[in-house]
């Protein structure tokens, strides 16, 4: 079983490089095409369920991903 680490797409607060903590921002659309990219680069992967944190970029990335993919999301 192999994993794989993918990062939160973009948001306003990485654009203007300021920390986001616990702050939910919606992803940019530099931020959704960033999730696309990587729903390309995971289509050869068996994936088998998604993990993410509660926050919003997390997990809209991670619902993105996993629509796509038609895999779980945790």
């Amino acid at each position: 079983m192999s994993h794989v680490l993918i990062r939160s797409g973009e948001t306003d607060f990485d654009v203007e490089r300021r920390m986001q903590g616990t702050i939910d921002l919606p992803l940019t659309p530099q931020g959704r095409a960033e999730v696309e990219a990587a729903i390309e680069s995971l289509r050869s992967h068996e994936i088998e369920a998604i993990y993410c944190s509660p926050g919003e970029p997390a997990f809209s990335t991670a619902r993105l991903i996993g629509r796509a993919l038609d895999v779980s999301v945790k």
